[in-house]
């Protein structure tokens, strides 16, 4: 109990022992995993390059998502990539 912070504190406070403590906050972390690939998911979905964008930088932008989605250690989140061509077909100007 020493080494969590305040926010931690909450989640297993009314815990009574050492495993319940873990479960509780394992299962905090894992739902703020689940939130933050959403979020890149997210963002890969709507990221959409126009005309006069830098497409090396769109391109370059939606590589970072796709690699921060698969450095979780969940294989649940992994972005196969014939998905992600699919996202970067997706997000090109209709001239490409």
């Amino acid at each position: 109990m020493d080494n969590v912070s305040t926010t931690q504190m909450n989640h297993i406070c009314s815990k009574r022992t050492a495993h319940a403590m873990y479960e509780g906050l394992a299962s905090t972390h894992e739902d703020m995993a689940f939130y933050t690939v959403n979020n890149i998911e997210n963002l890969l979905q709507t990221a959409k390059a126009t005309e006069n964008d830098d497409l090396l930088k769109h391109l370059d932008t939606l590589k970072g998502l796709h690699d921060r989605m698969n450095e979780f250690p969940n294989p649940d989140f992994y972005l196969p990539d014939v998905h992600f061509k699919t996202i970067i077909s997706n997000s090109l100007p209709r001239s490409w």
